[in-house]
């Protein structure tokens, strides 16, 4: 089954994806937040799922520079939500990332929302791609993880 993509800035700019995923909670949960199988659809994240553990993306921009960002997991609810901070270069606070679960009749929706992201020309909406792009990936491990 294709997922079905929902995506918009609130009225404020806050990045908000969701997509529902032909997977059980469990499978989704278990590509989410186990490093074997997020590595699969996430490359260059790292975290523990678990409150207060250290995150840390590697990326690189348009040009080829590697940049990091970094961050705090700050809440786990197995199967239902997971939270955390993160701040990139230059930026004066961090930002904080909700994921959300919640069953569908035909699999798990996942929803994401940034808020507190720096007022830059083109940042929510570079986010806003960024989110569509991960759900899409995660969708795709998901389905086929196995059921732990």
């Amino acid at each position: 089954m294709k997922g079905d993509d929902v995506t918009d800035t609130d009225a404020a700019g806050v990045p908000q994806a969701s997509r529902l995923i032909a997977a059980t909670r469990a499978q989704v949960w278990a590509a989410l937040t186990e490093a074997d199988l997020r590595a699969q659809w996430w490359d260059g994240m790292e975290f523990d799922a678990r409150v207060g553990a250290r995150l840390e993306e590697s990326w690189s921009d348009g040009t080829g520079t590697v940049h990091v960002t970094e961050g705090t997991v700050r809440v786990v609810e197995e199967g239902e939500r997971l939270e955390f901070d993160w701040i990139d270069e230059g930026w004066a606070a961090p930002s904080r990332v909700a994921i959300t679960l919640e069953d569908g009749a035909s699999g798990v929706t996942v929803s994401v929302a940034e808020t507190g992201l720096p007022d830059s020309p083109g940042l929510a909406a570079e986010h806003q791609e960024g989110w569509e792009m991960h759900l899409g990936h995660l969708a795709s491990v998901a389905a086929s993880a196995p059921v732990r």
